[in-house]
């Protein structure tokens, strides 16, 4: 029993030395208050004579006021994915002669990345623009209508038939005059008026001919030759559009994620040749559990955010919210927040752990502080402000205040200063009313004050 009140006796005088030493190396500015109170506590000093609290100037630092609104912030996991990724496929069956990227490569909208065979479609193309010269040759000569030799063999003709005609009329009538004489037959009469017929019709075909050789080719000829042409071109354009499609090109630029074939396999018409993503944006999705959903739709994208990778810590990225879910998720009890990220770096990579960090403001507008600012005497939330003496010397003074909230890292201070105060934002742990204090340094603005919720 003496055993055990002896080392309870022991142990008392331990904490009291372990708690100073560590009060010591935390907070050496308050070290020699925080003594005086300990020995006051233990009976070695009763009371802390006045003078001792005047001449004694502890070291403090200060910052003044700061008018803002306590910020909130909340962090969650998720993991990256490409906000782009497209699988470049082959748009020409045969073999692959060429592939010309590797995992991992850069490559730009247009660049070319593999060559197929394309033997047939060469062949689809010669024969495709031989159609195309007929048709235009076609279409050439109806234009032309007729060479001007031909016209003109045409009029001579007509000048020979009309000839013609004319000695077949002087035929007839010689022929007439002696059968009225007696001294020619009706049959050779009646050949003569044949003749003359036979020359009329020929002088009537010769003129017709002129007529149509003049006024060229008809309308619904030159239509239809026109349209043959322009059938025969389009073909010839399907023909090397499909001799093109044997060079299979990027259709945006980004970081291959992988390829899927290699030289010398037979690839079909939308055979995969390779998925690219885009480099330097990405997508997450972040499941926020559910006692933040009403949070979140009030504020949706008023939220600043950041992304922090674990591959690369204390290095954050820019993000933003791109949608918030409407709906919760019966099973895990969470919502999903869309964001994009972006990477100028691009050191990023799909499939990446990181923390995505949501901060915004909230409350009413005060005072911001740090959070040891803020202490607790005799039951009442006070701070201590500095004051000037006549003499010029330094004092703390305690200032009761209003307190709007608290943070991990600060405090919102409603009511009991204007702002003008320069408070004491360290060294203030063991301070009395009117101790005289020496600032050490003096802080332009208060230090951050956010509201943490992991």
């Amino acid at each position: 029993m003496k055993k055990k009140r002896f080392l309870a006796l022991l142990l008392v005088p331990l904490l009291v030395a372990g708690f100073g030493v560590y009060a010591y190396l935390a907070h050496p500015s308050d070290f020699s208050a925080w003594l005086d109170r300990s020995l006051g506590f233990f009976g070695a000093a009763k009371t802390v004579p006045a003078t001792v609290l005047t001449e004694r100037a502890d070291p403090v630092r200060v910052a003044p006021p700061v008018r803002g609104r306590l910020r909130e912030r909340f962090v969650f996991p998720g993991y990256l994915e490409p906000d782009r990724s497209v699988t470049i496929v082959s748009r020409s069956a045969g073999e692959v002669l060429e592939l010309l990227v590797d995992e991992g490569d850069r490559v730009s909208a247009g660049q070319v990345v593999a060559r197929v065979e394309a033997n047939v479609s060469r062949l689809q193309s010669e024969q495709a623009l031989a159609a195309y010269e007929g048709a235009k040759a076609q279409l050439d000569r109806v234009m032309m209508a007729i060479r001007p030799q031909e016209l003109a063999n045409a009029k001579a003709a007509l000048v020979q038939a009309e000839r013609e005609l004319v000695q077949a009329t002087n035929e007839v009538e010689r022929a007439r005059s002696l059968r009225i004489a007696g001294s020619l037959s009706a049959s050779k009469l009646e050949s003569a008026e044949t003749a003359l017929k036979a020359a009329e019709t020929a002088v009537e075909n010769a003129r017709r001919n002129v007529e149509l050789l003049s006024e060229g080719a008809r309308p619904e000829e030159i239509a239809m030759a026109r349209s043959n042409m322009r059938a025969a071109e389009k073909q010839l354009e399907l023909a090397r559009l499909q001799q093109g499609y044997a060079v299979v090109r990027a259709t945006v630029g980004g970081l291959v994620a992988k390829t899927h074939t290699e030289r010398g396999r037979m690839l079909g018409v939308g055979s995969p040749v390779a998925t690219v993503m885009s480099e330097k944006s990405f997508f997450c999705s972040v499941m926020v559990p559910e006692p933040f959903f009403g949070r979140f739709q009030e504020m949706r994208e008023g939220f600043a955010v950041k992304v922090e990778a674990l591959a690369y810590p204390g290095r954050s990225f820019d993000a933003r919210v791109r949608s918030v879910s409407t709906i919760i998720n019966a099973e895990t009890r969470s919502f999903d927040v869309d964001l994009s990220v972006s990477d100028d770096k691009g050191v990023l990579r799909p499939g990446m752990y990181i923390r995505a960090e949501f901060e915004t403001e909230t409350g009413p507008e005060g005072f911001l502080l740090p959070f040891r600012s803020a202490l607790v005497r005799d039951g009442r939330d006070v701070v201590y402000v500095l004051e000037i003496t006549e003499s010029g010397a330094t004092r703390a003074r305690v200032q009761p205040i209003e307190l709007g909230g608290r943070g991990a890292s600060g405090v919102l201070v409603l009511g009991g200063l204007s702002g003008g105060e320069s408070v004491i934002v360290e060294g203030n742990s063991f301070l009395e009313d009117g101790q005289n204090v020496r600032v050490v340094i003096e802080v332009d603005e208060a230090l951050s004050t956010d509201a943490v919720r992991p």
